[in-house]
C-alpha cells in the first residue's frame, strides 16, 4: 500500500510484490503442501473458511460474559488467502476470496458493524467474581475490537487485491462505526478488551486503520490512530505506555511488575508495527524511534534460542530462560516488525533476525503432513500441537497466520531501492527465482546455503545494477564473494553488475559454533509461571513432563543460521538426549559435516563431532525445524537442542 499520495515518508527499500520472488526446492515444497491443504483445497474453502465465516454470520463470542475470539479467524484466513493468491496466481482462489468477502459484508448491520460479538458496545472485560463463577478462574477475556481488526484488515486486503471498491467501502463503514461508537460513548480504546493486557490487542487496530487511511484519505481514521499513539506517550506512565517505555531503554519485563500477566507478545509487536505505518503517513520520528528501540530491547532481553522472541507469547526476560518456547504467532510478528523496520531504514541487522526466526522457530511451526500446525514450539521434549479455538474445529490463531509469515519472508528476500532503479538488495538465501526492476532483471539463487554457506547467483539484466548482498553476521573470517575476502559480517557487500548474464559466487564460511548457556531452570518452583507455561497443553492432550526440561547448564550448536538438535527421527536415544553429562564449560571443539543421507521429513542432517582432547563424541543432528513437528507426536522426550 506504500505508493499512496498521502505518505510523508518513503521507504528506503521497497518490498517486491508477493510472487515476484519464489522460493524453490525442499522448503518451498514443504510450505506449498500447507498452502494446498489450508488455503487452496476444496476442504479449506468448504470447511475451514466456512467455519470462520459462520462466526461472523452467527455471532457467538459474547454468548457469556467471558468473551471469545472466533471473529479473528476469517480475517486472518482472508489476508493469508490473498497473499497465497499473489504467490500462486490461482484464479479459483481469487474468485473464492472475493465471494467470501462479499458474503461477510452481507452480514453487516446497516451502520457497517460486522463481528462475532452481537453487541458492538460490549468492549470491556467481565468482572472477576462473575467470570470465576462461570469458568472457575478470574478470566478477563474480551476480544471484540481485536476481532474487528482482522475483519477490517481482511476486507481491505481483498479490496486492494481485486480493485473492488465495494469491499473498501464496507471496510470504511466498519472502521467509522467503531470510531463513532467509541466517541459517542466516551470510551478510550486503550481501556477496552482483555483487562490484563491494558488495551494492547484492541489498539493494534492501528495498522489496518492506517492502511485504510492511505486509500481513503479520511482524516478521521488518522486522527483516531494519533489518539492511540498519544495514549502510549503519557507523563503518568499508565500501562503500557509503549512509546515512552520503549524510548526509556528499560527492558520490557521491567516496565511494570509481573510482566507474565500483561506483556502479551504478538499483540504488542503488532502495535509497534502500527507505529511504523503511522510514521510513514506523519513523518513523526518519535514513532520510528520507538519501534527501533523496541526491537533493540527485544533483541537484547527477549531473544530466545529458537530465533524467536519472548517466552510463549509473553515478554519475561526470555533471553535468560534456558528452556525456551515460542508461539508461531510470536515469530511471525517478529518477522513482520523486522521487515518493516528494514524497509524504512535499510539496516541489515533486521534481516539477520528474520533469517534466524524463519529457519528455526517459524518452520518448526508446521506439522509434517502439511495439514495443521503448532500452538507452541519448545527447545526440548516435543512441540504442542494446536487445537480448534473458540468453539471452532478447524481454526486456530497460529495456524491461520502461518502463510503470512512465509510470504513476508519471500517478498523481502529481494528488494529495490526507493530512489534509484537498479539498486537491489538480496537479503535471504533460501534458493529462489526473482523478477525485479520492472521485469528488466531476473535473479536466481542456487541451493547450498544451509548445507555449507556456498551459493551462486545468476543475474540476467538489461540494465546496470548495484547489487547489495547481505553478509550474515555469523559469517566466518574467510567469507568471500567472487574471491574477495574484504567483506564485513553484518553489513552489505555492494557489487556493480553490468547488463547481460552474470554469475556471482558467495561463500559465507559456515562453521559450527558451540554456545555455552549459563542460565538454568532448576531452581524454579512448580507453581512458577515459567514451569506452568512450559508444561501446559490444551485440554485433551496430556501435559508434558518436567523431565523434558533441562535442569542443568547446557550448551547448544548453531550452524550458520540453523539451530541443531538431536532427535528420534535420527535414531537418538532418550539417554543421549536427556540423561547426559553436559559439554558445557569443558572446552570442546566442534566440527559438523552435512550428511547426504537425509531421513524423511528432515531438511538437513549433520554428522557432528565434539572433542576436547580427552573425550570425543560423535552425534547425528538435524536442523531444529525438522526435529519434532508431527501433529500426532506426543512423545515427551523426542528431541533436544541442548548438549
Amino acid at each position: 500500500y506504500n505508493d499512496m499520495n498521502n505518505l510523508k515518508v518513503q521507504n528506503k527499500v521497497n518490498f517486491l510484490k508477493i510472487g515476484a520472488t519464489h522460493f524453490t526446492g525442499k522448503i518451498d515444497e514443504y510450505v506449498s503442501e500447507f498452502f494446498n491443504n489450508r488455503v487452496l483445497s476444496d476442504f479449506a474453502k468448504n470447511e475451514i473458511f466456512a467455519e470462520a465465516e459462520d462466526a461472523l454470520k452467527n455471532p457467538r463470542d459474547d454468548r457469556t460474559i467471558v468473551g471469545e475470539w472466533s471473529g479473528e479467524f476469517w480475517g486472518k484466513l482472508e489476508i493469508s488467502g490473498c497473499r497465497v493468491y499473489e504467490y500462486t496466481k490461482d484464479e479459483k482462489l481469487l474468485d473464492f476470496l472475493k465471494q467470501s468477502a462479499h458474503r461477510v459484508l452481507s452480514y453487516a448491520r446497516e451502520d457497517g458493524y460486522v463481528n462475532s460479538y452481537k453487541d458492538s458496545s460490549n468492549v470491556f472485560a467481565p468482572s472477576a467474581p462473575e467470570a470465576r463463577a462461570l469458568v472457575g478462574w478470574d478470566c478477563d477475556w474480551n476480544w471484540n475490537i481485536w476481532c474487528r481488526k482482522y475483519t477490517l484488515w481482511g476486507l481491505i486486503e481483498c479490496g486492494v487485491l481485486t480493485g473492488d471498491s465495494e469491499l473498501i467501502d464496507g471496510a470504511h463503514k466498519l472502521a467509522v462505526q467503531l470510531i463513532d461508537e467509541l466517541k459517542n460513548k466516551g470510551i478510550n480504546i486503550n481501556d477496552t478488551g482483555t483487562a490484563s493486557f491494558h488495551g494492547v490487542p484492541s489498539a493494534s487496530i492501528m495498522k489496518p486503520m492506517i492502511l485504510l487511511y492511505k486509500i481513503t484519505d479520511d482524516k478521521k481514521l488518522l486522527d483516531f490512530c494519533l489518539s492511540i499513539a498519544d495514549d502510549w506517550d503519557r507523563a503518568d506512565d499508565r500501562c503500557p505506555n509503549l512509546i515512552r517505555n520503549a524510548l526509556s531503554g528499560k527492558p520490557v519485563h521491567e516496565w511494570y511488575p509481573s510482566s507474565q500477566n500483561w506483556a502479551k507478545a504478538y499483540e504488542t509487536m503488532s502495535c509497534y508495527e502500527g507505529l511504523t505505518e503511522l510514521y510513514r503517513v506523519t513523518g513523526n520520528e518519535k514513532y520510528l524511534n520507538a519501534a527501533q528501540a523496541f526491537y533493540e530491547l527485544l533483541k537484547e532481553h527477549e531473544s530466545n534460542v529458537l530465533g524467536s522472541v519472548g517466552f510463549g507469547d509473553i515478554f519475561a526476560n526470555a533471553a535468560k530462560i534456558e528452556n525456551a518456547y515460542s508461539e508461531p504467532c510470536d515469530v511471525i510478528h517478529w518477522i513482520r516488525l523486522c521487515t518493516e523496520l528494514f524497509s524504512l531504514t535499510g539496516k541489515p541487522c533486521y534481516m539477520d533476525s528474520v533469517e534466524k526466526a524463519f529457519y528455526n522457530a517459524y518452520l518448526a511451526g508446521f506439522s509434517d503432513e502439511g495439514k495443521w500446525g503448532m500452538r507452541r514450539v519448545r527447545s526440548s521434549g516435543r512441540h504442542a500441537p494446536a487445537w480448534g479455538q473458540s468453539s471452532c474445529k478447524y481454526n486456530h490463531c497460529c495456524v491461520d497466520n502461518m502463510p503470512r509469515g512465509y510470504l513476508n519472508v519471500t517478498s523481502s528476500t529481494v528488494m529495490e531501492s526507493e530512489n534509484e532503479q537498479g539498486v537491489i538488495y538480496i537479503n535471504q538465501y533460501c534458493p529462489f527465482e526473482s523478477v525485479v526492476c520492472d521485469e528488466k532483471v531476473k535473479i536466481s539463487c542456487s541451493d547450498g546455503y544451509l548445507s555449507g554457506g556456498k551459493i551462486t547467483f545468476t543475474i540476467d539484466s538489461k540494465i546496470p545494477l548495484l547489487l547489495n548482498i547481505r553478509i550474515p553476521s555469523f559469517s566466518g573470517k574467510n567469507a568471500k564473494i567472487d574471491g574477495i575476502f574484504q567483506i564485513t559480517p553484518g553489513a552489505f557487500s555492494t557489487l556493480k553488475v553490468n547488463p547481460g548474464i552474470t554469475e556471482i559466487h558467495a561463500d559465507f564460511d559456515f562453521s559450527p559454533v558451540l554456545h555455552d548457556n549459563d542460565d538454568t531452570y532448576e531452581d524454579y518452583p512448580d507453581k512458577d509461571f515459567r514451569i506452568e507455561r512450559w508444561l501446559w497443553e490444551p485440554t485433551g492432550t496430556p501435559h508434558v513432563s518436567r523431565d523434558s526440561m533441562m535442569k542443568k547448564q547446557c550448551s547448544y550448536i548453531t550452524y550458520g543460521p540453523l539451530l541443531l538438535a538431536q532427535s528420534k527421527k535420527l535414531g537418538a536415544s532418550e539417554k543421549d538426549m536427556f540423561d547426559f553429562s553436559s559439554v558445557h564449560g569443558k572446552n570442546y571443539k566442534i566440527s559438523a559435516e552435512p550428511d547426504k543421507e537425509i531421513p524423511k521429513n528432515v531438511f538437513l542432517n549433520f554428522k557432528v563431532t565434539l572433542d576436547n582432547g580427552k573425550d570425543k563424541t560423535e552425534k547425528r543432528m538435524c536442523d531444529y525445524a525438522s526435529a519434532s513437528d508431527s501433529y500426532s507426536n506426543l512423545d515427551d522426550k523426542f528431541f533436544n537442542v541442548y548438549l
